[in-house]
């Protein structure tokens, strides 16, 4: 089966950069018409076609962007309403993709280029998928934040998730606490694997004892995290503090404890991530690690505007943002 030509064939054979290309097929302004002549050429001369999702890339110019997030999640809405806003001020339009765990990336993806969508900013992605690598070959703009791949080449907005988890830890430490359980979710989200990570590096730094029975990183469903903590609250040796990776979890964690006749902070101290908005609530008074949630949305959003208004390539997009995280103490510790 012969090979099908891609982008980068092109711009070898042109010898220009990929972003190049994509720029003569989207019909950018200002290309040098040498430059334009040489990269057809070389689209003729190698039987260059797009597959159909590049196709439909090549003259779209709407000012709509694709958001993709699972909005059950407190963050992703409360973020999602922050990007809308912004975009609006800015005469732009939101596309909101409501994902799940299971969701195919490429899938999504096509059904909101269909859309006639522009760029795509993506809160909800695996550490593996190579998908959102892809489109940025065939020349659309994906931007990430909170999450991102592995090793991706794309602009992200993330914050410093291994020191959120050493704040969280080194907190916990300085109140007394020396047997801490940590509440994870699913390892292939890089926000719970790489706060796992930070939670060990802190386990290690502070000579704490780090015990797997201790650890939750499955499934995230209620039923799973209450039988998970009532169990380890019923050891001979329980944990007087359990850091959550999300508020979310977190609150979970509060039910949990509270339905084992134990009290926050006094038996077993509670830490939170991300500070949604419920967190201040009086009633909760949740300590967290603030993800800064509003600054990433607006950078993430400001970012794509500026990428796809410039029409800047895959090879030439802005350097990766990571915020510093933020320890916010309220009641529960």
């Amino acid at each position: 089966m012969k090979k099908r030509v891609t982008v980068k064939d092109v711009a070898r054979y042109a010898n220009v950069s990929p972003s190049t290309v994509s720029r003569v097929l989207n019909g950018y302004p200002f290309i040098k018409e040498s430059t334009r002549q040489k990269v057809e050429r070389a689209i003729r001369e190698l039987n260059f076609e797009p597959d159909e999702l590049a196709r439909s890339l090549i003259t779209r110019k709407t000012k709509t962007f694709g958001l993709v997030v699972d909005i059950s999640n407190p963050f992703f809405s409360e973020t999602a309403k922050v990007i809308i806003n912004r975009a609006r001020e800015r005469n732009y339009d939101i596309l909101i993709y409501d994902t799940s765990d299971d969701e195919d990336m490429e899938q999504i993806a096509r059904f909101l280029i269909n859309k006639n969508i522009s760029g795509m900013i993506v809160g909800t992605v695996e550490r593996a998928d190579r998908s959102c690598e892809k489109l940025a070959d065939e020349g659309f703009h994906v931007v990430f934040f909170n999450r991102k791949p592995d090793n991706s080449k794309l602009f992200s907005v993330t914050i410093d998730n291994r020191k959120a988890s050493r704040l969280a830890v080194e907190h916990l430490v300085q109140k007394g606490h020396r047997r801490i359980a940590f509440v994870g979710g699913l390892f292939k989200y890089s926000t719970f694997f790489d706060r796992y990570l930070g939670f060990l590096d802190a386990v290690q730094e502070f000579g704490l004892h780090f015990d797997e029975e201790l650890l939750f990183s499955g499934k995230l469903t209620s039923e799973n995290i209450l039988r998970f903590v009532s169990d380890i609250l019923k050891k001979e040796n329980r944990p007087t503090a359990i850091i959550a990776a999300s508020d979310l979890l977190a609150i979970t964690v509060l039910s949990a404890v509270s339905s084992n006749g134990l009290k926050v902070p006094g038996d077993v101290a509670v830490v939170g991530f991300d500070n949604i908005d419920i967190s201040s609530n009086p009633y909760i008074g949740l300590t967290t690690v603030s993800q800064q949630k509003t600054k990433m949305a607006e950078i993430a959003l400001d970012q794509l505007m500026y990428i796809f208004e410039n029409g800047i390539g895959k090879d030439e997009l802005p350097e990766p943002v990571v915020l510093e995280p933020k320890l916010i103490v309220r009641n529960t510790t």
